[in-house]
């Protein structure tokens, strides 16, 4: 089952307001295509807003340092 399915009320309607947006590859390294959002909703702010900090607090600080480049540091 898609997610959209299990989290949104109306999928088909998001499905269908996201097949209308433009849709454009980024400017950096990243496997498919953006799209330019539409007008500055509140609702959208609000929710970006939650996750990032959710990310923020609970994810991020728990993801170990990256090794360096040059073998110094190694993760067995």
């Amino acid at each position: 089952m898609p997610i959209v399915d299990g989290f949104f009320k109306d999928a088909a309607g998001v499905r269908s307001a996201a097949l209308r947006l433009p849709y454009h590859p980024p400017d950096y390294p990243y496997p498919g295509k953006l799209a330019d959002l539409p007008g500055d909703e509140r609702s959208r702010a609000l929710f970006l807003g939650t996750v990032l900090d959710l990310v923020n607090r609970g994810y991020l600080p728990r993801i170990p340092p990256i090794a360096a480049n040059d073998g110094s540091s190694r993760l067995s």
